[in-house]
């Protein structure tokens, strides 16, 4: 929990490991509906680049995570089919030869199954703990016409 003694670093760890439990649930949806087993999680984007996220979603799902060594991979593929349609690439296969050298980091599951399968049910539990712990729709202090505002967070002062 939350004490007096929690940082801004608690705070991010927090919301890290958050990230790979929601993707844990949404991938295990996936392969429940599919019927086809994850055997390995390709990652791009910003949040790609933290090692420590990488590393925690490897444990979690228990497979690898395959990180390339350029995560911008929205532009790198309009990249891609803008040499394509021009001529300067002649096709995927041209593009994979260039790009080879571009090796992409992988992430192997470092904990046992047992600390894994631990950590998902105890966020399991905080997650079913936490639903309907807060609901501003029948706080008898909020009027009804009121947008329900965050409440002002102090500022520590430098």
């Amino acid at each position: 929990g939350m004490s007096q003694f929690t940082t801004k670093a608690h705070v991010a760890r927090a919301v890290e490991e958050a990230i790979c439990f929601q993707t844990r649930e949404v991938l295990e949806a996936m392969e429940q509906d599919s019927g086809v087993k994850l055997r390995l999680l390709r990652v791009d984007g910003g949040a790609s680049e933290d090692g420590f996220l990488m590393q925690w979603q490897a444990d979690l799902l228990g497979t690898q995570v395959v990180r390339p060594a350029c995560v911008e991979t929205t532009a790198m593929g309009t990249a891609f089919a803008a040499a394509l349609a021009t001529g300067f690439c002649t096709s995927t296969a041209d593009i994979e030869t260039r790009t080879a050298s571009h090796l992409a980091q992988r992430f192997t599951p470092a904990i046992t199954e047992k600390v894994r399968e631990r950590a998902w049910r105890c966020w399991n539990r905080a997650v079913e703990r936490s639903i309907g712990w807060l609901d501003l729709t029948t706080d008898p202090e909020v009027e009804d016409d009121e947008h329900h505002p965050s409440p002002e967070v102090p500022r520590k002062h430098d």
